[in-house]
This record gives structure tokens, C-alpha cells and sequence, in this order.
């Protein structure tokens, strides 16, 4: 599952380089200096890891319905977690989005929050058969 953290976040752990590269090729990308654009990109590279792990955890011949099930509602536990730290300004869960935010207090979560509800409504797996 490392893997897939890794490969979600290359691009934001080299958006410094990008940048510098980009304002020597005289293209500058206004939104990699832009700290609002920075910190939705840290946390969607976080969340995406997140939707990466579950991915995995769903993948897989020998599987049986219960163990699906169950990761999908570990899953949702823990978006009703992020929703509440979010709304207490906590991120630890949230690696890349901790690393840029200069100060928590003034992180506006609002939008962070009303992803995680959307998010919540997974289809419930017990009606697919009705």
C-alpha cells in the first residue's frame, strides 16, 4: 500500500521543482505559489491516498463478501473521523496537507468537510442484490 501513497503525491512533493522549473521556461503556474491551491492539493493527494488503500483492500480473487464489506465500512468510520478532526482543525491524518499548512486556526476545512459527507455515501453494498 506504500506504493500507491508514494505515487499519489510525487507531483505535490515536486511541485517546488515544477515551479522553478516552469518560471525558468518563463511559464510560471501562478496556483503552485497560491497557498489556498496548495493546501487543496495536499489534502485531495492525501485523500486519494486514502481511496487508494481502500482500492486495494477491495482487489482480489479469493476475496469473500463480508471482508468487503467490512473494509468498506472501516472506510466510512474513518471519513466520520477526518469529518470531525477537520471540523477541530486537526490533520494528522492528512501527511501532505500537515506539511504546507502555515496555521491550522485559519485553515478553512468547510469545503474538507463537505467532501467527506459526499464521500460517505458509499452505496450501501447489502442492497445490490434487490
Amino acid at each position: 500500500m506504500a506504493k500507491y501513497r508514494k505515487n499519489t503525491a510525487i507531483f505535490f512533493m515536486l511541485r517546488n521543482k515544477i515551479a522553478f522549473f516552469m518560471e525558468v521556461q518563463r511559464k510560471p503556474v501562478p496556483e503552485l505559489q497560491n497557498e489556498q491551491w496548495v493546501n487543496n492539493l495536499a489534502f485531495l493527494t492525501d485523500l486519494t491516498s486514502h481511496l487508494n488503500e481502500l482500492n486495494v483492500k477491495l482487489q482480489g480473487r479469493e476475496r469473500i463478501i463480508t471482508e468487503l464489506y467490512g473494509s468498506i465500512q472501516a472506510f466510512k468510520q474513518k471519513l466520520l473521523l477526518w469529518e470531525h478532526q477537520f471540523t477541530n482543525k486537526e490533520t494528522v491524518h492528512f501527511p501532505n496537507l500537515t506539511t504546507v499548512v502555515q496555521c491550522v486556526e485559519t485553515l478553512d476545512v468547510k469545503e474538507y468537510v463537505r467532501i467527506m459527507r459526499r464521500l460517505q455515501r458509499f452505496h450501501d453494498i447489502t442492497k445490490l442484490g434487490q
